[in-house]
C-alpha cells in the first residue's frame, strides 16, 4: 500500500532538481509516466519511511498523454474561476471520468462544504 500526495505546489528540492509530474518513491525514485528510475539527493524523500505517491499537479502541461494526467485535471487549479479559487471551470469531465467529476462537484453545491472552503 502507498500513501499519495496531491500537492498544489512543488516541492523545493524535488522540483530543483526534477520537473517531474508524479514519482514513485520506494527506496529509489522512478518517473511514473516514464516509468525510468530517478537519480536524486532529497531531505524530503530520505525522511520518508513508507512507499509513496508524490503528484505535483503544477507539472501539468496541457498535453495530456497519460491516463493520469488526464485524471490530474480534475485537481489543476490552474483551472480554477477567477472568483473563486476552489472551483474548477472544466469545459469537459476528462475521458473515463465523469464519474468522478460528478462525485467532486457535488461538494461545490453544499453551501455548507463552500463555506468551510472560503474559511480554509
Amino acid at each position: 500500500m502507498s500513501n499519495i500526495y496531491l500537492l498544489g505546489y512543488n516541492v523545493v528540492d524535488i522540483s530543483y532538481l526534477i520537473s517531474y509530474l508524479a514519482v514513485s518513491i520506494d527506496n529509489k525514485i522512478t518517473n511514473i509516466v516514464t516509468k525510468e528510475e530517478v537519480e536524486v539527493q532529497s531531505d524530503f524523500v530520505d525522511l520518508l519511511t513508507h512507499k509513496t505517491k508524490v503528484i505535483q499537479i503544477r507539472r501539468l502541461t496541457d498535453d495530456r498523454r497519460t491516463r493520469l494526467e488526464h485524471f490530474l485535471t480534475l485537481f489543476d487549479q490552474a483551472q480554477a474561476t477567477p472568483e473563486n479559487r476552489y472551483i474548477l471551470e472544466l469545459s469537459e469531465s476528462p475521458k473515463g471520468f465523469d464519474d468522478v467529476a460528478k462525485y467532486l462537484s457535488g461538494a461545490v453545491h453544499d453551501e455548507e462544504v463552500r463555506r468551510n472552503l472560503r474559511g480554509e
